[in-house]
């Protein structure tokens, strides 16, 4: 794994542990440093994601980050994303910090 990957696997991981405390919200790709850094690749969508590495599908599938979003609703009204509020949302959240972590080299 590169500088620029490992950079952007650690600032996800650090997003999804403000996720999980209920202290940070998700907005999708637009605050994941993974997305920022693969998902608009010139090559392809999600092309050198160490997520596509493990899964071999683009956009999270197949990971823990479905889940997260059936499991709590996007507020649309004020753009703020996704907050885990409950009990039940932090342990969706957690699954994915726990499936970041397990990227690491």
């Amino acid at each position: 794994m590169n500088k620029t990957t490992l950079k952007a696997l650690k600032g996800s991981i650090k997003k999804w542990e403000g996720v999980a405390a209920g202290k940070l919200q998700d907005r999708g790709a637009t605050n994941c440093p993974l997305c920022v850094e693969f998902m608009s690749s010139a090559f392809g969508h999600c092309v050198g994601c160490p997520v596509r590495g493990k899964t071999g599908k683009d956009f999270c599938q197949h990971t823990p980050y479905w889940k997260w979003v059936r499991g709590t609703t996007y507020s649309r009204e004020d753009d703020s994303g996704r907050t885990a509020n409950t009990a039940k949302q932090k342990e969706l959240a957690k699954a994915e910090l726990k499936f970041l972590k397990s990227l690491l080299p």
